[in-house]
C-alpha cells in the first residue's frame, strides 16, 4: 500500500481515510485485533499469533505442577494449555 493515497487505501481496506492515517502513524491501539486481522486479510496477508510466558510465570508453574501430577494441562477461561491442547 506504499505509494497509495490514504483515500485509495481506505477504499481497498473498507474503512475511512482517518483510519488509514491512524495505521500509517502507528496508532494501532485505536483498532481491535479483529479489525487489524481483517485489514491484513484484505491485502492477502497472513496473521501469526504467538504467545510466550516466562518460565517463572504463575501459569507455567501451575501447568508444571499439573503436568507432574498427570492431569495434562491447565485451563484458563476457554483456552487450554498442556499436552492435549
Amino acid at each position: 500500500m506504499r505509494g497509495w493515497s490514504q483515500a485509495h487505501a481506505a477504499c481497498f481496506l473498507g474503512t475511512h481515510q482517518q483510519r488509514v492515517s491512524d495505521l500509517r502513524h502507528g496508532r494501532i491501539g485505536r483498532f481491535s485485533l479483529e479489525q487489524l486481522i481483517r485489514f491484513v486479510s484484505r491485502v492477502d496477508g497472513n496473521v501469526l499469533i504467538r504467545v510466550e510466558w516466562a518460565a517463572h510465570s504463575i501459569l507455567f508453574e501451575q501447568w508444571g505442577r499439573e503436568r507432574e501430577q498427570g492431569s495434562g494441562g491447565a485451563a484458563i477461561g476457554n483456552a487450554a494449555f498442556g499436552r492435549d491442547a
